[in-house]
């Protein structure tokens, strides 16, 4: 399966392509009872992909790598107490002043009481103050997805995506010089990537005939 567009980065595209591949699987005949399992890299790291995670917990089981942008010489957004009624202390145990509206009505902004004083300042801004913005909603999704993390599976698993998946973009973009499609097409690029992942496949077949007969069918749609 095959996703494209012009979008510069990965946010939002873990759901479309893991219907993809589940509806690939369900034409193969390879979907069984058991759950599906992805690991996904810190491109995903974000609202809509976490949120999918969560709300299709009865059919995949989803990891994502934390995205490491937050500087990590200062206190993490999980350091500061946001109270039942709405407003925010910070790690001295101070509270800010907030919540302010982020503009677009999604997120909520809080700034640093007395923070030139502070004798955390240093463990929590480079600044004059500490300003927080905090989205609800992606604070639930990350903090669950975090609890996926933190279990014994879940490093062993981004391991593997690293060791399964990471050469075969390396053989694909080094190897075989493949950093451009031919087409603007969508279906001529989702074919010359899977013509180029084909080639792949056929590359390490041949090399494991080294190592014991295999034999190859390849069927024409």
């Amino acid at each position: 399966a095959g996703l494209v567009d012009a979008d510069p980065n990965d946010y939002g595209k873990a759901g479309p392509i893991l219907q993809k591949a589940k509806l690939l699987f369900e034409r193969l005949g390879l979907l069984g009872d058991e759950r599906l399992q992805a690991a996904h890299d810190a491109g995903y790291w974000s609202e809509i992909d976490l949120l999918f995670a969560a709300k299709n917990r009865d059919w995949i089981d989803m990891i994502v790598a934390e995205r490491g942008d937050d500087d990590p010489n200062v206190f993490r957004r999980d350091k500061f107490t946001l109270l039942p009624d709405g407003k925010m202390t910070c790690p001295s145990g101070s509270l800010m002043r907030g919540p302010i509206s982020d503009g677009k009505g999604r997120g909520r902004r809080y700034y640093g009481v007395g923070c030139a004083d502070c004798s955390l300042k240093p463990q929590c801004t480079r600044g004059k103050a500490r300003s927080l913005t905090v989205l609800p909603s992606f604070d639930e999704v990350r903090n669950l997805m975090r609890e996926r993390l933190a279990l014994p599976d879940a490093t062993q698993r981004s391991n593997d995506r690293i060791a399964t998946v990471e050469p075969v973009f390396s053989n694909l973009e080094s190897t075989m010089k493949y950093r451009r499609a031919t087409t603007r097409h969508e279906r001529g690029i989702v074919c010359e990537i899977l013509l180029k992942v084909l080639s792949h496949n056929i590359s390490r077949l041949i090399a494991a005939r080294k190592a014991r007969p295999v034999f190859l069918v390849v069927y024409a749609f």
